[in-house]
């Protein structure tokens, strides 16, 4: 008993047609299909995405770029109030 392959046996038929780009479309094919079997709710992979990236984002870029842009003595010499004279 086989099983029927349904549109896979055309879709390599129609990749491999055009020797030019066979291997380019062949693997981006291969790329889409495996990324729609892998992730079939889409929805809650977002949702889970947005809510880890979204602290980092509000929270910990922004304490790291004030660190990184006051790393050198010389900039913070710069940026620091200025005494008033005695």
């Amino acid at each position: 008993m086989r099983l029927p392959l349904h549109a896979a046996r055309w879709l390599c038929l129609t990749l491999s047609s055009s020797p030019d780009s066979c291997d380019c479309s062949l693997c981006a094919a291969l790329a889409l299909w495996f990324i729609a079997i892998a992730f079939p709710f889409y929805g809650l992979i977002n949702s889970i995405i947005g809510a880890l990236t979204g602290s980092m984002v509000s929270f910990i870029l922004p304490a790291f770029a004030y660190n990184l842009y006051y790393l050198t003595s010389a900039q913070r010499r710069l940026t620091a109030p200025k005494q008033p004279p005695r």
